[in-house]
């Protein structure tokens, strides 16, 4: 039995709603799944689950395993569409929503397995938002977590993160991570500007940690953003590697006008060593 799922290329962008097989073509994909490996996946299209009930603060979604968090004037919905999607909504200047995951089973450490991640997301205006995917530990989100309140946002403080941010209004996406508790305030940037997003079109955002070189790679649709980062051990350093994670996707508003942002799916999966 293969211990890993055949792509074809990997080296031309893929903005298909599939996995990208620059991020994927070697993970054993299908023998996780069938437990002769030794690891686990989290997969989500969100096309299951209930009607998500209107929250304020960071408070459970009814029907589907995460957390989300609405300012005063957000929403987070099904829109109706084919194959299914998540859209976080904000009508007020420098607000924002999120949805994290409730649990977090995933850790990005030199003594720990290999590691991919992808998520196909879209902003709906690269003027209006700014906007955060990635993993993220189990910290609320608040009117100033992830993102401050400050006018431009930057990461908050608090929590931490290793992923994708579109500064407000920039339109411009970095590659970043960020460990709170170690004196290192704001975030750290890998790849400045790895891809400039086109307003309401889906890209695809992922990253591959390899324990053999101990090098994380981040990637969009598929293809390499060139620079890495040497992931330590579990020491606490700059780099969030003592800390588990899950799922963070959200944005931040910083025009009157409404703002939306679109998750369509994430998959994350890791080797157990």
């Amino acid at each position: 039995m293969s211990n890993a799922v055949q792509y074809n290329g990997g080296r031309t962008a893929d903005t298909s709603r599939g996995l990208s097989s620059g991020v994927w073509a070697d993970c054993p994909l299908e023998d996780i799944r069938d437990g002769n490996v030794n690891g686990i996946i989290v997969d989500d299209d969100f096309n299951v689950g209930g009607s998500i009930a209107s929250v304020t603060g960071d408070a459970t979604l009814v029907g589907i395993p995460y957390f989300g968090f609405n300012s005063a004037g957000g929403t987070i919905t099904y829109p109706d569409v084919t194959g299914g999607e998540i859209a976080l909504t904000e009508a007020t200047a420098n607000e924002g929503n999120f949805i994290r995951s409730i649990r977090t089973v995933f850790q990005i450490s030199s003594q720990l397995g290999d590691l991919w991640f992808e998520a196909r997301v879209k902003v709906g205006s690269i003027t209006n938002l700014g906007m955060i995917i990635g993993l993220w530990d189990n910290v609320a989100a608040t009117v100033d977590i992830p993102l401050s309140a400050a006018d431009p946002p930057i990461m908050a403080a608090t929590g931490n993160f290793v992923g994708f941010r579109m500064p407000e209004g920039s339109g411009s996406v970095d590659t970043i991570y960020k460990a709170d508790g170690v004196g290192v305030v704001a975030d750290q940037t890998v790849n400045s500007a790895c891809v400039v997003l086109v307003a309401d079109t889906y890209v695809k955002l992922g990253m591959r940690f390899t324990r053999r070189t101990g090098l994380l790679t981040w990637y969009v649709n598929g293809v390499s953003c060139g620079n890495t980062k040497a992931v330590p051990n579990e020491t606490g350093t700059d780099f969030p590697a003592d800390v588990r994670f899950g799922l963070l996707f959200g944005q931040k508003l910083v025009a009157t006008a409404a703002g939306v942002s679109k998750i369509d799916r994430w998959t994350c999966a890791q080797l157990f060593v």
